[in-house]
């Protein structure tokens, strides 16, 4: 089938939250478009949990009060063949995900734009442009992966969205519904207040216009 939706994963793990491991593999030639991740603490105590795209993680250590849930915003997240999604939780968290496996040769689906796991405090510390195709930007996500809060920043074709946004410890920022059009020869550049805390992912759609 070339376009097929599935649930990717569902259940607790027994690794850690601070070095989750892998819970679901894309095809080889397959490429994944996460569409939902729900996070349950079925625990009467709070718990801690993180989730890893291809080792680049997107939610790290967070915070999850007993008996909560958390439905997070991922949608438009997206995984190239053979990556994998990596869980893990202090305790009893559970997730379910659902996502849209298609062909990895299809070019009118999202891919990964850029990701990188370690923002520099300077523009030029993250700089990705296409010089072939315009790009509709879909989701960007910053997720710090320290203990100490720290500030974003954030532009798409020199066009400042975002500046000295605080981020707090362990806490995750994402836009699933950015829909911005970087054009061809355009910069997205981002960064952070402090070097190697911020790790951050994009994905989009390469736009061709008849």
């Amino acid at each position: 089938m070339a376009n097929e939706i599935q649930r990717l994963y569902g259940g607790s793990t027994s690794s850690a939250a601070t070095t989750p491991t892998a819970v679901y593999t894309a095809p080889s030639n397959k490429r994944v478009v996460i569409k939902s991740i729900v996070a349950y603490n079925p625990s009467s105590s709070d718990q801690r949990f993180s989730i890893a795209l291809a080792g680049y993680p997107i939610i790290h250590n967070h915070f999850i009060k007993a008996y909560d849930t958390l439905v997070l915003p991922v949608a438009g997240f997206v995984i190239n063949p053979s990556e994998s999604i990596l869980f893990g939780t202090s305790s009893s968290v559970s997730i379910i995900v659902t996502g849209l496996v298609f062909d990895a040769v299809e070019r009118n689906k999202p891919f990964v734009v850029t990701r990188l796991n370690a923002l520099t405090t300077t523009p030029s510390g993250l700089q990705f442009r296409d010089t072939s195709d315009d790009i509709m930007i879909k989701s960007v996500t910053f997720c710090n992966v320290s203990s100490s809060d720290t500030v974003i920043a954030f532009s798409l074709g020199g066009y400042n969205l975002m500046g000295s946004k605080p981020l707090k410890a362990y806490d995750t920022l994402t836009i699933p519904f950015l829909d911005q059009l970087l054009v061809k020869g355009e910069y997205l550049t981002a960064w952070a207040g402090a070097a190697n805390t911020v790790v951050f992912y994009a994905t989009g759609i390469a736009v061709v216009n008849t």
